[in-house]
């Protein structure tokens, strides 16, 4: 592989990504969990459970055994929808208006949520715009 790699001037292959736990605020520390660097800066050292003010997102670990470790802290559960909701599904590229370029833009985006909310609408769906996994190294949109 690495033959091959170098042979399409590709060069080393990227080293495996560090392994991932999945925690909540306050809930039980990952076995072998010593350190959390916390993604906005700071770090924390916990004990039998995580700090229950511990912010969601994606933070950097080390094990006992000095190992990175990706903490990913999550809420654990969504927010329930409203009893009952409509909305707009849409692809950004297809959505026009008068002053766009012809292929969509945020700026439509936002007429389209701001018309659709005044008709009652509680969504607008679209297509993605982010990355498509939540890992990284991050990868750019399939669109």
């Amino acid at each position: 592989m690495r033959r091959a790699l170098e042979l399409m001037g590709a060069g080393a292959p990227a080293p495996p990504p560090a392994p991932i736990a999945f925690v909540r605020p306050g809930g039980p520390t990952p076995a072998g969990l010593a350190r959390v660097r916390l993604e906005g800066g700071g770090e924390v050292a916990p004990g039998r459970r995580l700090p229950p003010d511990l912010p969601l997102g994606y933070h950097g670990g080390t094990t006992d055994a000095g190992e990175p470790l990706t903490v990913v802290c999550g809420p654990g559960v969504c927010a329930p929808p409203p009893a009952r909701a409509w909305g707009w599904s849409a692809q950004l590229h297809s959505l026009r208006s008068a002053g766009g370029w012809g292929i969509g833009d945020l700026g439509v985006l936002r007429d389209l949520g701001r018309w659709a909310a005044g008709a009652g609408a509680a969504v607008v769906l679209v297509n993605p715009l982010h990355a498509p996994l939540p890992v990284t190294p991050q990868q750019a949109s399939p669109y």
